[in-house]
């Protein structure tokens, strides 16, 4: 089993552990739901720095992320679906503009 695989698979399980969403795993992260999907799947690359933000986000160390049993996470409740983006303000629309022309 290859590094991306063992990952995945933790991921997998930790998820499912503390009752998760892949969602809600990608708010706890800050990042795109495509790129944690990616990640959970095993079709994306990571760095050790990527682990380690893995690993936080469930209130692990990155030797018990890696360990072989699944540890009790200790994760931040999050909201079941997530926030809207925010809207667009006047100035935020005139500088699309700019850019676009």
């Amino acid at each position: 089993m290859s590094i991306l695989e063992f990952v995945a698979v933790r991921l997998k399980e930790l998820r499912r552990k503390n009752d998760l969403t892949q969602e809600q795993v990608a708010m706890l992260l800050g990042t795109d739901l495509r790129w944690y999907q990616r990640i959970e799947a095993g079709d994306k690359d990571i760095r050790a720095s990527t682990i380690d933000r893995l690993a936080a986000a469930f209130g692990l160390s990155v030797v018990d992320f890696l360990g072989k049993s699944v540890p009790e996470g200790r994760v931040k409740k999050v909201p079941k679906k997530a926030p809207h983006r925010p809207k667009k303000t006047p100035a935020m629309k005139r500088a699309a503009t700019k850019k676009a022309g």
